[in-house]
């Protein structure tokens, strides 16, 4: 210990561990680049587990999280190239129809209080644990229903829908278009860049133009679409059309066709409202708190083969009450409502569905009546989620 005290060098920069960080930088590990640090901390991360990663110091992360703008004084998940906080949260819980916070975290299988007012207001910053699951299940209705709207008879239409869920795509796709058409200019100028040179090169303006430029925004959402981009370079390198690429590029992110993200882009486009939307969700979209429990059998004569107690896909009633359940949600056309209280398959065609479902309308239309004016919204979403008819 004297030695080293009275070592010329002691307390000054070793030669050998210039370029290196972290309390062991003795040991030659890595240099980590900002881009690679700010990637960790836009998908989620906080600046400690960020700093274990990369065996870092926590000051180190930080002072590259303040030079990309990147300090928001808490852990943040970016989403659409920015922090997720509670206005978002509040704005998926309104697109997706849900009245009440409780049914919305329910279904969606946030915990209990996830929605309640935060200090901070709408500009809070929610936890990554929270605006995950929230983003995992917005893109999960997004696929599953343009999956349902893509008949031309239904009323709904899937840019309609993208529309709503998303309703600031326009803005996303417009940083994505100015900033790709410079990338596209150094992309051919070096031909054998890779993915971590488009990270790179997107710190760099990010942290030249500052948190409110396109480059910051995109630079905070590479890492929703990474592997697309990375598997497309070659494309951007040698197209003509930068934005029919950033189309293909928001398609293939939100599992739906490019013209309908340019037709959900367009001015006029309708929002489908809360109400019509909520039908639109409990039919496409299982409910996270729905564990799937095998019908009570009830004794009969013998023991064996007795009549199932509960619901019963053959039972008129139980199509009754869902049929009350759907028109309190929201869905009222028999067209819609004909395939789920009488299922497609090899022996029921559509058509045979919709005469079933209109005699089903006109014999039973009293008891209908009287279940839908006793029902309320938790109710009937509950009936969607237990009853499914499969004969």
């Amino acid at each position: 210990m004297r030695a080293q005290l009275k070592s010329p060098r002691a307390g000054r920069s070793q030669p050998k561990n210039l370029g290196r960080t972290g309390p062991n930088r003795s040991k030659l590990s890595p240099v980590v680049q900002a881009w690679q640090a700010g990637r960790a901390l836009t998908g989620g991360k906080s600046t400690t587990e960020v700093a274990s990663e990369f065996n870092m110091l926590v000051r180190t992360v930080s002072y590259k999280a303040e030079a990309l703008h990147l300090k928001y004084g808490s852990v943040f998940l970016c989403d659409q190239g920015v922090p997720f906080r509670d206005s978002m949260l509040c704005g998926l819980r309104t697109a997706s129809g849900f009245p009440s916070a409780s049914d919305f975290e329910r279904f969606v299988g946030l915990n209990p209080g996830a929605c309640g007012p935060r200090r901070g207001g709408s500009e809070a910053i929610r936890v990554p644990e929270v605006a995950r699951v929230a983003i995992v299940w917005r893109d999960k209705a997004i696929r599953a229903l343009t999956q349902v709207t893509r008949d031309k008879n239904r009323p709904y239409k899937n840019f309609e829908v993208i529309h709503t869920f998303l309703p600031n795509l326009g803005a996303l796709a417009a940083a994505l278009v100015e900033t790709m058409t410079v990338t596209q200019l150094e992309l051919r100028s070096q031909p054998d860049w890779q993915m971590a040179d488009v990270w790179n090169f997107a710190a760099e303006n990010a942290r030249e133009h500052g948190p409110e430029s396109c480059w910051h925004r995109i630079f905070c959402y590479l890492h929703e679409i990474e592997q697309i981009l990375g598997s497309r370079l070659g494309v951007l390198r040698e197209t003509n059309s930068i934005a029919g690429f950033v189309r293909d590029l928001l398609g293939e992110r939100y599992g739906v066709h490019p013209q309908q993200i340019k037709r959900a882009m367009q001015s006029g486009v309708r929002t489908i409202s809360a109400k019509e939307m909520l039908g639109l969700v409990q039919l496409a979209i299982p409910s996270a708190s729905v564990v799937s429990k095998q019908a009570p059998v009830k004794s009969g004569a013998g023991g064996r083969g007795g009549k199932k107690k509960g619901f019963s896909t053959d039972d008129t009633q139980d199509r009754i009450l869902l049929a009350a359940a759907l028109e309190v949600a929201g869905t009222k056309s028999t067209y819609s409502m004909a395939p789920v209280l009488y299922p497609l398959g090899p022996h029921r065609t559509r058509d045979a569905a919709e005469s079933a479902m209109r005699w089903l309308r006109k014999r039973k239309a009293v008891e209908i009546q009287t279940a839908r004016s006793n029902m309320s919204a938790t109710r009937a979403a509950e009936i969607i989620r237990t009853i499914r008819p499969t004969s």
